[in-house]
């Protein structure tokens, strides 16, 4: 059974579907995670909000306290970057799986590979290409 959902994370009824635009939500999606959290544990959802601080020098933080981000987060609604009226009120034309899996390739793209002369046994790293930060043309230090 599917529920809706306004931008602002609030469950509405169909008729306010009819008029707002909504984000659907199937049942079985939201009890599939449930399932997966408490067979899998909680860890991999949680761990990148702790990875996060931690690299800019926050302290540890507890599995609750994560989860409680996470909440807070959530609370303000989906944000504006994230909306997608054409495919958030419908079934299969999400393509959050498909982009990060875009994305991963680019990274992959975008790793260096080993270029340039040989000193003292190893090869100098250098990517060819554009610079995807400057946009100009990548120059190894020679």
């Amino acid at each position: 059974m599917a529920k809706y959902y306004s931008y602002e994370g609030k469950q509405v009824g169909w008729v306010r579907k009819k008029i707002d635009d909504v984000v659907l939500i199937e049942e079985a999606w939201v009890n599939e995670i449930r399932q997966d959290l408490a067979k899998n544990g909680y860890d991999k959802m949680l761990l990148p909000l702790a990875e996060v601080l931690s690299s800019k020098g926050h302290p540890p933080i507890s599995r609750a306290q994560a989860w409680t981000i996470l909440h807070d987060l959530t609370n303000d609604g989906v944000p504006i970057v994230l909306q997608n009226t054409t495919a958030d009120e419908k079934i299969g034309l999400g393509k959050l799986v498909s982009s990060a899996k875009k994305s991963a390739a680019t990274a992959a793209d975008a790793v260096s590979t080993p270029v340039g002369k040989v000193v003292g046994g190893a090869t100098k790293a250098v990517s060819s290409g554009v610079n995807k930060i400057t946009g100009g043309k990548n120059v190894s230090d020679e």
